[in-house]
């Protein structure tokens, strides 16, 4: 191989590595994060990521093997930034009952009303039917989420003597209404857009504490 040749490729080498340690995991990560969910997993390539990023390919795959690892550590990003904002919620109130219904509302808000997570999240859910690994991923996320719903709702019961048997079936039925409602919003609408967040905050908790078997205590 010619010297001119050896020369120019450890050139190269060395400008990916040095770009790949002037971006970090978590910048491509959420870069990442965005691309998926305006063009969705299959429209955005590895080379889009990057070159959003300001870098080579090359620095990229220096982070990430792999555009599937890519697109886990995307999802991550989202897992992330949305656990943070909800342990932020599970302490602000004056009672129990205010903190789970802030967080009911911040679920709805997340996931209903903000789109580019509505659509991240709804190209999630179908390609993990094809993913093993997207789908653990999604399913210890949704785990973690009604384990957080689930505490601040026994929570709120017990604050307002109302018995309930199998909260976890309640907090289950609100999520299922959620992405139910996320589902139908992506092909119509209007069915958010003729809610508002507090309408649909109110009714999710409402029912959810008088759904039938709940009785309140002396």
């Amino acid at each position: 191989m010619p010297a001119s040749e050896t020369g120019s490729r450890k050139n190269a080498s060395m400008k990916s590595s040095e770009q790949a340690k002037a971006v970090s995991r978590s910048d491509l990560a959420r870069r990442a994060f965005e691309l998926f969910a305006r063009d969705g997993f299959d429209g955005v390539s590895v080379e889009a990521v990057a070159a959003a990023c300001g870098v080579t390919k090359g620095s990229l795959y220096w982070h990430y093997s792999s555009k599937k690892e890519l697109v886990l550590a995307a999802c991550s990003h989202y897992y992330r930034q949305w656990q943070e904002e909800a342990h932020g919620m599970c302490f602000q109130g004056d009672s129990d009952l205010d903190r789970f219904r802030n967080l009911v509302e911040m679920c709805v808000k997340q996931c209903l009303f903000n789109e580019r997570n509505r659509s991240f999240t709804a190209e999630l859910f179908a390609q993990a039917l094809r993913d093993k690994d997207l789908l653990a991923s999604w399913t210890q996320f949704v785990d973690t989420v009604e384990l957080m719903l689930k505490r601040l709702f026994i929570a709120a019961t017990q604050e307002q003597n109302v018995a309930v048997e199998h909260p976890e079936d309640r907090v289950r039925w609100m999520l299922s209404t959620i992405e139910g409602l996320k589902q139908m919003a992506l092909c119509v609408p209007d069915v958010v857009r003729d809610w508002n967040v507090d309408k649909i905050t109110e009714r999710l908790v409402d029912e959810a504490l008088h759904l039938s078997g709940s009785v309140r205590t002396a």
